[in-house]
C-alpha cells in the first residue's frame, strides 16, 4: 500500500505538478488588482517560478489561464477563488460576469482547484485523479474531513487573530498530519512564523509581494517585481532550513516525493 501511495504522487502530470508546487514552496496569487496580468506572469515565470495560483476573482481569468498553459506549458496553474457548490454555483454564474465554476475551471486547462471552503464528494471523485484538489478550512475536523476525501493539501488562512498559532496549537495532537497552505497575511516577517509552525506552502497575492513598491505609488516594472518574487521564495527556502530540515534536504537533494519527508500525509 505504501508503495502504491507514493506512485500514486510521485507519477503522471497531477504528481509532476504537485512537485512543482512543494518544491517551489512560495506561490504567488493573482487575485483582482489593476496590473498588468502578463507582466505579473511573465515576470514570475522569470524569478524561477514554475507554479501559479490564478483566482476567477480577477476578471481575465478565461483568457490568461489558457494563455499561460499555451506560452509556459511548463508552469502548473491552480485555479482558484471557487466556490462548489450547485446552487451556489448557478447564482453567482447569473451574477458574477468574472465567476468561474469548477468544472469551467478545469475545461481551461488548470493543474489544480483551490477553494476557500470545502470541495463536495462528486468533485473528489471527479477530478481527484488528474488534478490537485487544496480545499480551505477553518478547524481540524474540516481538515480531516477533506483529507479523508482526497484533498492534497489543506488550505487555512493566515490572517486571523490566532495567525500562525492556528497551525502551531495543533502540530502534536494531530501528530503533524496536516500538510498545508497558508494564504493571507504572509508577509516576508510572517512567513518563517508558518514555515516553523507547518506550513508546507505559502501563497500571497501582488498586494503583499510588491506592498513597497505600491505604496510607493509607483508603476511597478520587471525590474520591481522579479526581485520582489525571489526574495519570497528565498524566505520560504531559508525558513524550511531552520525550521524543517528533512524536508529541506529531500528537496535540496532532489529525492523523489519530497513530502513525505517532512511527515505530513501524502
Amino acid at each position: 500500500m505504501e508503495r502504491l501511495t507514493e506512485e500514486r504522487v510521485t507519477s503522471g502530470a497531477k504528481g509532476q505538478a504537485r512537485d512543482k508546487l512543494v518544491r517551489q514552496g512560495f506561490i504567488p496569487i493573482f487575485v483582482d488588482d489593476d496590473l498588468d496580468s502578463r507582466l505579473l506572469v511573465e515576470s514570475a515565470v522569470e524569478a524561477g517560478c514554475a507554479a501559479l495560483e490564478y483566482t476567477c476573482r480577477r476578471a481575465d481569468a478565461r483568457t490568461i489561464i489558457p494563455w499561460i498553459k499555451r506560452e509556459f506549458p511548463h508552469v502548473a496553474v491552480l485555479g482558484a477563488s471557487l466556490v462548489d457548490g450547485a446552487r451556489a454555483a448557478s447564482f453567482l454564474s447569473q451574477t458574477r460576469s468574472h465567476f468561474t465554476t469548477v468544472e469551467e475551471m478545469a475545461e481551461l486547462g488548470v493543474d489544480g482547484l483551490v477553494s476557500f471552503m470545502r470541495f463536495r464528494p462528486e468533485t473528489y471523485r471527479r477530478y481527484g485523479g488528474e488534478l490537485i484538489l487544496i480545499p480551505g478550512v477553518h478547524g481540524y475536523n474540516e481538515a480531516l474531513d477533506e483529507l479523508e476525501k482526497g484533498a492534497d493539501f489543506i488550505k487555512l488562512p493566515g490572517n486571523t487573530p490566532w495567525g500562525a498559532g492556528l497551525l502551531s496549537s495543533a502540530v502534536d495532537v494531530t501528530h503533524s498530519l496536516f500538510p498545508t497552505l497558508v494564504t493571507g497575511g504572509c508577509s516576508m516577517e510572517m512567513i518563517p512564523e508558518f514555515i516553523r509552525s507547518g506550513a508546507v506552502l505559502i501563497g500571497a497575492g501582488f498586494g503583499m509581494i510588491l506592498k513597497d513598491e505600491i505604496k510607493a505609488g509607483r508603476a511597478v516594472s520587471r525590474k520591481d517585481i522579479i526581485p520582489a518574487i525571489r526574495r519570497m521564495l528565498s524566505v520560504v527556502r531559508e525558513a524550511r532550513g531552520a525550521h524543517q530540515p528533512e524536508f529541506y534536504q529531500a528537496i535540496e537533494q532532489g529525492r523523489e516525493n519530497p513530502l513525505a519527508a517532512g511527515g505530513w500525509i501524502s
